[in-house]
């Protein structure tokens, strides 16, 4: 990350410009050991002591109850928030995979106001985890036959979103301005999505503008000054810089949707999708003030100057918008606002590291457990885990093979990659794949960087995370709502955004350190209006009707039994076609029909699918038949088997997501044999990973070693004998090679430790 010279400003004319033309166009610390000493020498993330801290005028405080009265003007806007969601659409029972952008574009004016239905571009990294929360009826999978004209990216995403507001009879020059809000429609929600025509997510943003009924707003990228390119997400902001691009926002919002200047008005929520810088840096102040903040928590704010050309950030607690991010390219933006639009958690899962007593005792989870529970009423009940129960061994009882959970909240402390846990610390190698989520972590750091998967946060959207919140700074502990507020405010109906986010009246409700990273406008839905949701059967004819162009194929639970045949590509596209069949059920998860794992049918696709050779295959679907592996070995309970598979690929062919596969089953192979009492397999595990060619400086083999060795130390003396043996034979082995050298040096340590222990 680059830091850009702090007395440069953000050039007044190119961002005036891009205001134009897009109107024109339409306490105690979190981090490190979790330890209570702060900044400064004052108390971390906890109350800030004597002279430390932001020091606000006025009166606040830890806000712990919905029924606080400095709640009620937030409230009093949520009230207003849940008579405006425009149109009660009917759900279309199906899903449409699509090769690309275009065709998603044109597949996504097929939404109208009465009906919609997801559409995802078709990439098995995606599509399968939202099709196994989702359990459709039918897959429709969408080849285009010919050529399209050529329609400019941000022409087609406009003409995209019309289409989805209106029925289909209305004619392209009768259409809603997707730039402006449908009146005709009532009420629809007081946001707007803001994008660029080359923005990779573009296609999301599309998504999130027809799904919402929210007006799709041209922003184009930021330009620091008059000769450098356009500023990215890696790059850092200076303050004056930062608040040039809010008023820029600003600007742009209030052309858009007038009035927008306080919450409850026309503009309480944006949706970011372009690649924007994601932090300024803020050296003014003091400590713990001082240091890199979330651009997207100061845009939305009503900015008070400052005594220099920024503003006085202290005095900014005012909010008239959240701010909510969509990352990724394409595809994963699509499936992103795919899972706002259409997705419930089906599972609750509340895991609280901190220990009892002092301000700890605010962020307890037992009543945000019962809240949830009971709003939610979801079968089974959450699981909620505390103190010393909330281990990592417990964690991986929990979550493996794949995790089951839509709703995933976490107290814990540490750093970028590593949060403190019993029996940790955890790693990004302990987050799991599984169904799609929304987390919410109380941590600090773990959004440093969301677009790392090395990183807390990267590693969940990387495993499947729809929607995170965390923060990319120290915020400390008390820059967070305790989980029974945000429980309590998500029961009310309450976006998670708002539900989440502190008020100018809590102790860091000024622009802060944490972000949103997913739609801000998704929401809880009760137990009692998610089962109003009844999905209807779409039109047998439908297929293709307005799209001679297409070729398409159906999609449904019959087709698990086919039995894949021909070459190996012939083979794979069986064994997909077989694998999409077994997750169509109708009527969402748990709805009838063959479904996975039941019949024979689902024995001959998986069977098929493991005696593909992979060598075969061009290298462009060997992904695809990763991924598809990778899924069907975790939900089919076969992690030994898969972590076999992964290890024999070569770390020439063996991408990033093959990388960090490996490591999730990996741990998870580890946890699993130890938790049983079965030292053998968890050291064949480990060695096997350790004997695979790691690139250079590869940090996994060592953490494996360190976890296995934690494990191994509580154990009976003669486990740390034979673990002692089988590190010391491989570290002797690795030295003897010049390609392993560097390996057996990093694990010197770990085999010191490990011949301490094996004595006592």
């Amino acid at each position: 990350m680059r830091d850009r010279d702090p007395g440069s400003q953000v050039a007044a004319r190119p961002l005036l410009a891009l205001a134009l033309a897009a109107i024109v166009a339409g306490g105690l610390s979190c981090g490190g050991d979790g330890g209570a000493v702060g900044p400064a020498g004052g108390t971390a993330t906890g109350t800030p002591g004597p002279g430390e801290g932001p020091g606000p005028a006025r009166s606040i405080g830890l806000i712990s109850t919905i029924h606080d009265p400095r709640l009620r003007p937030l409230l009093d806007a949520a009230d207003r928030w849940r008579r405006e969601r425009g149109p009660a659409r009917k759900v279309l029972d199906q899903v449409y995979l699509v090769p690309d952008v275009p065709t998603f574009l044109e597949a996504l004016g097929d939404w109208d106001e009465h009906a919609y239905f997801p559409i995802l571009i078709d990439d098995p990294a995606w599509t399968l985890p939202f099709l196994r929360a989702f359990r459709p009826a039918r897959i429709v999978r969408v080849r285009s036959r010919r050529p399209r004209p050529a329609i400019a990216p941000w022409v087609a995403a406009r003409l995209a979103v019309a289409r989805s507001w209106s029925d289909r009879s209305v004619p392209d020059d009768r259409l809603d301005d997707p730039a402006s809000f449908p009146s005709r429609l009532g009420p629809t929600p007081p946001g707007l999505v803001l994008s660029d025509a080359g923005s990779p997510m573009l296609a999301g943003a599309a998504a999130l503008a027809a799904g919402r009924f929210e007006p799709l707003v041209r922003l184009g990228p930021i330009l620091v000054d008059e000769s450098g390119g356009p500023s990215r997400f890696a790059d850092v902001l200076t303050l004056p810089q930062a608040v040039q691009v809010a008023r820029a926002v600003e600007s742009v919002a209030a052309a858009a949707a007038a009035p927008h200047a306080s919450m409850g008005d026309r503009c309480d929520f944006l949706t970011l999708a372009m690649d924007w810088p994601y932090r300024y840096r803020h050296d003014a102040d003091a400590r713990p003030v001082r240091g890199e903040h979330a651009l997207d928590d100061l845009i939305g704010r009503v900015l008070v100057p400052g005594q220099g050309p920024g503003a006085d950030l202290d005095a900014s607690r005012t909010r008239w918008a959240f701010v909510g991010r969509l990352l990724g390219g394409p595809e994963a933006s699509v499936y992103r606002a795919m899972g706002s639009l259409f997705l419930q958690p089906s599972g609750t899962i509340l895991w609280n590291t901190y220990p009892s007593g002092g301000p700890w005792d605010a962020y307890a989870m037992n009543l945000a457990d019962v809240i949830l529970g009971s709003f939610r009423r979801t079968s089974p009940e959450p699981l909620h885990r505390a103190g010393t129960a909330a281990s990592l061994a417990a964690w991986h009882r929990a979550f493996d093979p794949a995790s089951r959970f839509g709703l995933v909240l976490v107290n814990s402390s540490g750093g970028p990659d590593f949060f403190t846990i019993t029996g940790g610390p955890g790693r990004p190698s302990d987050v799991p794949r599984g169904v799609p989520a929304a987390v919410a972590m109380v941590h600090s750091f773990s959004a440093a960087d969301p677009m790392d998967p090395g990183t807390i946060a990267g590693r969940w959207l990387d495993q499947g995370a729809f929607l995170y919140y965390g923060s990319m700074n120290e915020p400390y502990l008390q820059a967070f709502r305790p989980p029974t507020l945000v429980a309590g405010l998500a029961a009310r109906g309450m976006p998670l955004v708002a539900a989440l986010r502190q008020g100018e009246d809590e102790v860091y409700g000024r622009p802060w350190r944490l972000a949103y990273l997913g739609d801000p406008l998704y929401r809880l839905l009760a137990g009692s209006e998610e089962s109003s949701r009844v999905r209807v059967t779409p039109p047998a004819d439908e297929l293709a009707r307005d799209h001679p162009g297409w070729m398409v194929r159906e999609i449904t639970a019959r087709d698990v039994s086919l039995a894949p045949g021909g070459d190996e590509e012939g083979r794979l596209e069986g064994c997909l076609t077989a694998a999409l069949g077994a997750l169509c059920g109708g009527g969402g998860p748990g709805g009838e029909g063959q479904g996975e794992g039941e019949g024979g049918g689902d024995a001959v696709w998986r069977s098929a699918l493991v005696s593909l050779e992979r060598s075969k295959l061009p290298p462009g679907l060997r992904p695809a038949l990763d991924e598809l592996m990778i899924d069907a070995a975790l939900h089919g309970g076969e992690p030994g088997r898969l972590l076999d598979w992964l290890l024999k690929i070569p770390p020439g062919e063996a991408g990033p997501r093959i990388e960090r596969a490996v490591e999730t089953v990996a741990t998870a192979r580890v946890f699993d044999a130890s938790g049983r009492g079965m030292l053998a397999p968890a050291l064949d595990a480990w060695e096997s990973v350790l004997r695979r060619r790691w690139p250079a400086g590869a940090r996994f083999p060592v953490q494996l070693t360190e976890r296995l060795a934690a494990i191994v130390e509580a154990g009976p003396p003669a486990d740390r004998v034979r673990f002692r043996d089988r590190l010391s034979g491989l570290c002797r082995e690795f030295a003897a090679e010049s390609s392993r050298s560097s390996l057996a040096e990093a694990l010197a340590e770990p085999l010191r430790r490990a011949s301490e222990a094996s004595l006592r």
